[in-house]
């Protein structure tokens, strides 16, 4: 009698996708719930004029981006800039980041070592629980070689915080453009200042031709 052998076959089936960021070039894509080092990751990744689109839905982020090349990071979400009421986050339409790191820190810095392009936009910002000192979206160059004259931040909202949170901060030499934001409940909307050491300044009273800095010209901080 001849004995046949039965062996176990194991199947082995793939598991849903989770959230993730995918791409190449200069696009790339995030899912809902996507981590702040996957996004990291998309940036070091993507080559320079990247798109990093934001799905629609949740994420919470303990820690944040850090935005060092040009490109574009965008979400879906566009700010009532008319009703008084705080807005809500609906996260069926809206890319929509809650934010509960450390004070001092938030979802994205933008810091360049060159002046370059970068833009933040179309994103809901929650500033979650009571840490102090948390930021929306920092613009930093504390360099006093260039200004960081490409940036502009728009078309998000901001909300929240606990004491000294800023909406919206730049520190350093920025020439950028901040507009059609919404800010609510932070204890700074637009928190301007100059921390560079030995240079507590620089930004402002470099001189230019024609002068120093101004209001209203090419070399401020323009917020609408």
């Amino acid at each position: 009698m001849r004995l046949a052998w039965l062996l176990p076959i194991v199947l082995l089936w793939p598991t849903p996708s989770e959230a993730a960021c995918t791409g190449s070039g200069t696009s790339w894509s995030c899912t809902a719930g996507s981590t702040p080092a996957e996004v990291q990751a998309a940036h070091d990744s993507a080559a320079s004029g990247y798109t990093i689109a934001l799905a629609t839905g949740a994420y919470t982020w303990s820690s944040g981006v850090s935005l060092t090349k040009a490109g574009i990071i965008k979400g879906v979400h566009t700010p009532d800039l008319v009703s008084a009421p705080p807005t809500t986050c609906n996260r069926a339409t809206t890319t929509c980041i809650t934010y509960t790191g450390s004070g001092g820190t938030g979802p994205f810095t933008v810091q360049p070592s060159s002046d370059v392009p970068i833009r933040v936009t179309g994103i809901y910002l929650l500033l979650g629980g009571t840490a102090s000192g948390r930021r929306g979206v920092t613009v930093l160059n504390r360099s006093v070689m260039f200004g960081l004259t490409k940036i502009r931040v728009d078309h998000n909202t901001t909300q929240g915080g606990g004491n000294q949170s800023a909406c919206f901060h730049v520190d350093g030499w920025i020439e950028g453009v901040f507009d059609h934001n919404r800010v609510e409940n932070c204890y700074s909307s637009f928190f301007v200042s100059e921390q560079s050491a030995g240079n507590g300044t620089a930004s402002w009273s470099r001189l230019y031709m024609g002068g120093v800095a101004t209001a209203g010209t090419s070399h401020a901080v323009f917020i609408e």
